[in-house]
């Protein structure tokens, strides 16, 4: 019967890199109903070919499966197209400069806000202060976001809304920086318990402000060849906000959303009520829009020395990190989400937040199995062998973001000196490990083009010095591209039904301009993408590949 079957689409003579379990080559491939209906030769696929069928002829082009993004945050990353981008900024004087521009052209008193700042980049490796913007924005309140999350920077009129003064007490899980000689506030927060107290005065976005941000964000994600996402940080509005747009069909990425609680900022009672409250749990939806895990985040980041680590950061050998919530909040919060069959995602950095975790999920799991559950460690820079022994165990995934390798390479190396920072996001020892490893970029804190997180993962090249970062670490162009796929649906138990080119599975694709197996390594995060096709339709398109009739 399946001989009679006519396409809506066949795509002919190319190269198309199946990712499937013997990582096939095939030539042509047919698509139906929003799946693909067969995969092979061009003699195999032809006899699909019908009246209404939309062929394409790939001319040798390459197709790879649709890009899966296992950690990223769409709202925020679609808010920050609003926002001055400071990223590759090389000076605090630039920085005002930036702020001094935007000053001349709003009202006195509107918002100023900022992101991608990175005080590694400054030939002064200090972070900004409220002194430097209160010199050209004394009126407007700023607020400026670090590169890659954890610290940012606002100036005095921010923290005079604010509230933040030299009596304000250091909050649970944050840290307010202090001048050490008068006490008063620099400007600089750090840790979630410390953003909680800028946050909740910044202008909000109304509904259909996100609405549409996240509308134009979709559009730039299919421009980049992303046809699924993990979001890693939802509250309840926001999944509405999707749920809206996917039913007005202005959604052009698959997304599962996990639930973000806001532990280590709410009493343990208010995040316990959430989570029992939550009727549906993970796997709620359908294959556009579904509930993903439970979100917490237990330490910083390694960019601002908020990392929980094992051991002191080497410029600073009193600070360990920073632990968000303190561990026996996390075990109740893991052993109710177990008990009520969600997946769970820590936001777990250091070596010392990775360790904590695993403990709890060990007890957890102790009361019920989380071992069909795919809990996940998201970020996790710094595991060992008993982290790779305990994943194994346990069933636990990884949400990992190579892009950080190139992005953040002169963190980990201040912060953790050159040995100790070899086993930095260790791909290869994750994959040697039989670890279920999903890739991501967790953008806004870093670029989401996938072609740059697979560039990163080969290559381990550190953006600021162009030195290779540890390279046995590198994994194959191949194995990257699984990260990016199949292995990023296996995170969202979707393995089954998407994530390669095999029939049945649903219709996602990316027509590449080069041929990613064959480039020069060091060129795969040039290569550009040609279209992308999400659930049979075509949801981006930059070039007229020829189209015949036959």
């Amino acid at each position: 019967m399946l001989e009679k079957l006519t396409a809506d689409m066949v795509l002919l003579n190319g190269k198309i890199i199946t990712v499937d379990g013997y990582f096939s080559i095939a030539q042509a491939v047919a698509i139906k109903d929003g799946k693909f209906l067969a995969v092979g030769s061009d003699t195999e696929i032809k006899p699909f070919i019908g009246k209404h069928t939309k062929v394409f002829n790939l001319s040798g082009k390459t197709v790879v499966p649709g890009f899966i993004d296992s950690h990223l945050h769409m709202k925020w990353t679609g808010l920050n197209l609003n926002k001055i981008n400071l990223r590759g900024i090389s000076s605090i004087e630039d920085i005002v400069k930036a702020i001094e521009k935007k000053v001349k052209e709003i009202p006195k008193g509107e918002w100023i806000q900022g992101f991608g700042w990175d005080e590694g980049w400054f030939k002064k490796k200090r972070y900004p202060n409220r002194w430097d913007l209160d010199k050209v924005s004394p009126d407007n309140p700023v607020h400026l976001e670090r590169a890659y999350g954890h610290i940012e920077m606002v100036n005095g009129k921010a923290l005079e809304i604010a509230g933040i003064t030299k009596d304000t007490s250091q909050p649970s899980g944050g840290k307010i920086l202090k001048n050490p000689e008068t006490g008063e506030p620099t400007g600089v927060l750090s840790a979630q318990g410390a953003l909680k107290l800028i946050q909740k005065v910044l202008p909000q976005p109304n509904h259909e402000e996100q609405k549409e941000a996240i509308k134009e964000i979709s559009k730039k994600f299919s421009a980049a060849g992303i046809t699924s996402v993990y979001d890693g940080w939802c509250y309840p509005e926001d999944l509405r906000v999707f749920q809206e747009l996917k039913e007005a069909e202005d959604l052009t990425v698959r997304i599962c959303g996990m639930v973000k609680i806001d532990a280590g900022v709410k009493p343990l009672k208010e995040c316990l009520a959430e989570i029992q409250g939550w009727g549906p749990y993970t796997n709620f939806g359908d294959h556009m829009l579904k509930i993903g895990g439970i979100k917490i985040v237990l330490d910083g980041g390694i960019g601002g020395k908020t990392a929980l680590s094992r051991l002191p950061y080497i410029d600073d050998p009193a600070n360990f990190g920073i632990e968000v919530i303190p561990t026996i909040e996390l075990m109740e919060i893991c052993k109710l989400a177990a008990k009520n069959n969600w997946q769970v995602g820590v936001h777990c950095c250091g070596g010392k937040a990775i360790d904590l975790t695993l403990e709890t999920y060990k007890r957890a799991d102790a009361e019920k199995s989380i071992k069909n559950r795919r809990w996940m460690l998201i970020h996790a820079y710094e595991p060992d062998e008993h982290t790779f022994a305990d994943c194994r165990k346990l069933g636990v995934v990884v949400a990992a973001q190579p892009v950080f390798i190139h992005l953040m390479g002169h963190s980990f190396l201040s912060g953790w000196g050159k040995e100790r920072a070899s086993c930095a996001s260790p791909l290869r020892d994750w994959l040697n490990q039989k670890v279920h490893v999903g890739g991501g970029s967790d953008s806004p804190t870093a670029t989401f083009e996938p072609l740059v997180g697979i560039w990163a993962a080969v290559n381990r090249r550190a953006e600021l010095t162009g030195e290779k970062l540890w390279p046995e670490q590198c994994i194959s162009v191949e194995e990257a591209l699984r990260m990016f796929t199949v292995e990023s649906a296996y995170l969202t138990f979707d393995e089954n039904i998407k994530g390669s080119i095999e029939p049945g599975k649903f219709a996602d694709l990316v027509v590449l301009g080069e041929d990613i197996l064959h480039v020069p390594n060091m060129d795969i995060k040039d290569i550009s993408i040609l279209m992308t096709i999400m659930d049979g339709n075509i949801v981006y398109k930059n070039e007229a590949i020829f189209e015949s009739s036959e």
